[in-house]
């Protein structure tokens, strides 16, 4: 049933691709909130947000899938002994918006960071009880970079991850658009 959830999720994103809205950080974070809440509630998570950068241009839609499974896997991965610390940050440069979240979760090996948005790909089956496919990051990733994006990921085991998300800026051009970036 998860597989299929994360498929339908991925189906549906795909058709919410236009990035012609602005999404509200705050307000996407809230719903994400409230649909990890038991999640959230039972394993007392300690959720802070500073946004420098309020509003992204994206879908709602698909922020609201990146967000919630980003959140989601820090909360899941989190030793049982600690209290979930989820940090997330917006900030934007003279080229480039940036969202950031980092946790205190149980952390990846570095040598399997590479594959970490590898379809499939699960580090934590013998240290962790954690329901899941292996489908979350591969569809983030991918909901990233169908948006212009990319996507990094820096990680100590048994201290944490912090996965660092980058939109570079489209400017209007005589009625098109153009890369902000200047060669």
């Amino acid at each position: 049933m998860q597989i299929i959830r994360e498929l339908l999720d991925f189906s549906s994103s795909k058709q919410h691709m236009n990035g012609s809205e602005l999404a509200d950080l705050d307000q996407v974070t809230d719903n994400c909130v409230r649909m990890l809440e038991s999640e959230m509630h039972v394993k007392n998570v300690l959720l802070n947000r500073q946004y420098n950068l309020a509003k992204l241009r994206i879908s709602k839609f698909v922020l609201q899938q990146i967000l919630s499974n980003l959140i989601s896997n820090a909360i899941k991965y989190c030793p049982p002994e600690r209290q979930p610390i989820i940090e997330i940050s917006s900030y934007q440069t003279q080229n480039a918006d940036y969202i950031e979240i980092k946790d205190n979760a149980a952390g990846i090996v570095k040598s399997k960071i590479a594959h970490i948005f590898d379809l499939h790909s699960r580090f934590h089956k013998q240290t962790l009880i954690a329901k899941g496919d292996g489908i979350g990051l591969f569809n983030v990733k991918n909901l990233v970079e169908k948006n212009g994006g990319n996507i990094t990921v820096t990680s100590q085991e048994n201290i944490g991850t912090q996965i660092k998300i980058e939109f570079i800026r489209h400017v209007e051009i005589e009625g098109h658009h153009e890369n902000s970036t200047i060669s």
